[in-house]
């Protein structure tokens, strides 16, 4: 909910990322990235205080991903993994619909993704969310780029590099409209 908790939240993920490419690559994408983010942060920062504020800071999914949605006639089910704990769960609402959307484009969906998009704002009625929308979409981008990473080397599978530059790259298209929002 607080400005200085999503900015260490975001270098993490930055730093992170030099550890999985050769800086030739990450610099640049780092460069693009950080600068927007930190710039939004420093003066939009009353922005998270008012969304605490506002109730948009919730209990909410903490792991929404298409795989964990379950539709069945009309009845649509979130499931949780048993490792999402709820202190994770407690966060701006707009980090769930910044994760589905960033999965459901990553997943080839970008269609899905806007109309999601567009029916959530119907129903939530959130006003703000644009303003941050796109910080909590570079954010996650990078997060799951790093993941991605992350199992890469694990599973010793290197065409999970693709993958995660696909994540870095729509973090770094993500934060150019950062100043839009």
């Amino acid at each position: 909910g607080k400005a200085e908790r999503f900015q260490a939240l975001c270098d993490d993920m930055l730093y992170q990322m030099k550890r999985y490419f050769d800086p030739s690559i990450t610099q640049p994408i780092i460069d693009m990235i950080r600068h927007p983010l930190d710039k939004f942060i420093h003066s939009k920062s009353n922005i998270f205080m008012k969304r605490l504020r506002k109730g948009r800071v919730v209990q909410g999914h903490g792991s929404l991903l298409p795989e964990h949605i379950h539709i069945q006639g009309e009845t649509v089910r979130l499931l949780s993994p048993h490792e999402v704990y709820k202190k994770y769960s407690v966060l701006d609402a707009a980090h769930d619909v910044a994760t589905l959307m960033v999965q459901l484009i990553v997943g080839g969906e970008p269609d899905l993704a806007d109309h999601f998009l567009l029916k959530y704002k119907e129903s939530s009625k959130d006003r703000d969310l644009d303003s941050i929308l796109p910080a909590y979409q570079t954010y996650c981008a990078l997060k799951y780029g790093v993941l991605t990473c992350e199992k890469k080397v694990a599973l010793q599978d290197e065409s999970l590099g693709t993958v995660a530059l696909e994540y870095f790259n729509l973090a770094t298209r993500f934060s150019r409209t950062i100043s839009k929002g």
